[in-house]
């Protein structure tokens, strides 16, 4: 199956974090570095842009909340009040605080089958020019707390949940591969885990990744020469 793959809004400095909202028919997403919060409108195919006054990692609609959404806001997070529609949010504020001994940002972020936001932060100093190892960390948040699941992460990237809501899928693009951990559904906590399937050189770099309604995993692959990657695993 060859499929084709258009451009639907842009020009962006670095788009990332793409939520499909099922009631609005639109497409949210961030560019991260051009600061902004975004909305596609599927009906209209018209964009609209938000400014933030920080880099945003992901953004996430909060439930039974209007125009309300969940922002990773440089190394924090932060509820944002959003029309849609402005050019500047209605209100701003912190959630919870990321670590602050550390130059980090948050970047990719999704919400778990419960609801709970699961995010992951990046080093913003290279290092000879590559980014710094290990000096990050996989958040979620519950009660306006940042808890650590995991440390010693590299850069913080793409998550998903298997069906059965017993896995988590997850990535540090520096380690090159896709992990599988143990999920409490109840708890939220992680564990256990293990690399499931690495990449190749040519492969690129592992960054966002999402599941299907098959089970099957489709990971965007940063330098890799293609757009979207996907695999069964078994």
């Amino acid at each position: 199956m060859v499929v084709e793959v258009k451009p639907i809004a842009g020009p962006f400095n670095l788009g990332e974090g793409p939520h499909w909202d099922e009631g609005s028919q639109s497409l949210f997403f961030v560019d991260i570095d051009g600061c902004a919060i975004c909305k596609y409108d599927s009906a209209s195919r018209t964009t609209t842009k938000c400014a933030i006054d920080r880099k945003v990692g992901f953004i996430i609609p909060v439930k039974d909340k209007t125009e309300q959404f969940m922002i990773g806001y440089g190394g924090d997070f932060a509820v944002v009040t959003w029309d849609g529609k402005s050019e500047k949010p209605q209100d701003l504020k912190i959630y919870a605080k990321g670590d602050p001994s550390v130059d980090n940002r948050i970047n990719d972020g999704k919400a778990d089958p419960t609801g709970r936001v699961y995010a992951g932060s990046m080093c913003q100093v290279k290092v000879d020019g590559i980014w710094k190892k290990e000096s990050s960390f996989l958040y979620n948040l519950e009660k306006g707390e940042a808890k650590v699941l995991l440390d010693k992460v590299g850069l913080s990237n793409g998550l998903a949940w298997s069906l059965d809501h017993k896995k988590l899928y997850y990535i540090d693009s520096l380690m090159g591969n896709v992990r599988e951990l143990e999920y409490n559904k109840e708890t939220g906590r992680i564990g256990n885990p293990k690399v499931v399937y690495s990449l190749t050189p040519d492969q690129g770099s592992p960054d966002g990744m999402t599941i299907d309604v098959e089970g099957k995993l489709w990971i965007a692959s940063f330098g890799g020469g293609r757009p979207i990657l996907a695999w069964f695993l078994t």
